[in-house]
């Protein structure tokens, strides 16, 4: 019997053994990794950030809304539901906008190696 993706995760951060092997080299040499941190930031999370419920975007804030507390509306007048939305909105923005750039810059490097101007490629091979 094959062996499931939950079955081969369970204790791993990836399904993939090459995550797993870089991860334990990162650790073995004492460096920094995002699994790692990622960990220590779940000790300390605010539960008003992990259900979305947080705002941070203007000076009056942060604003969090709190069913126990009776509290439905940020200081703007935004819902629970708005608030969450655009907090995911928000990121998405923030991350189209950086692998933008990464794929931006991939491309510049493609078009340079292509017309034999890419001074990594030239150094090298040529």
């Amino acid at each position: 019997m094959t062996e499931t993706i939950l079955e081969k995760t369970e204790g791993r951060v990836s399904y993939h053994d090459s995550v797993e092997e870089m991860l334990k080299r990162i650790r073995e040499d004492g460096l920094s990794n995002a699994f790692d941190r990622w960990i220590d930031q779940e000790k300390i999370r605010c539960k008003f950030c992990l259900q979305g419920l947080s705002c941070q975007l203007c000076t009056h804030g942060p604003c969090r809304i709190s069913e126990k507390a009776e509290i439905s509306r940020g200081v703007c007048g935004i819902e629970a539901d708005a608030m969450t939305m655009r907090n995911i909105l928000m990121r998405n923005i923030m991350g189209a906008g950086t692998y933008g750039h990464h794929a931006y810059q991939a491309f510049r490097s493609l078009k340079s190696t292509g017309r034999g101007q890419n001074p990594l490629f030239t150094d090298r091979y040529g």
